[in-house]
């Protein structure tokens, strides 16, 4: 469903942005990591492979943290 599907990635994104708070003014650095599976990919993926699907959701975390500070 995908409006279960939205509501949840807003969810997800609301949680990254608490996290965030924590780290605003603090010397340190942060390290985003992504995972692969072993399932495939729909045929619709925009993604060629996993790697490629999990360093494009690194990428989006990291675009939300410097966004958001």
């Amino acid at each position: 469903n995908a409006e279960a599907e939205a509501r949840s990635r807003a969810l997800e994104i609301e949680k990254l942005k608490l996290i965030t708070e924590q780290f605003v003014g603090k010397g340190q650095k942060i390290e985003i990591r992504g995972h692969t599976t072993k399932r495939p990919l729909p045929e619709e993926s925009p993604y060629a492979d996993h790697w490629e699907l999990a360093y494009a959701r690194c990428r989006e975390v990291q675009r939300l943290l410097v966004a958001e500070h």
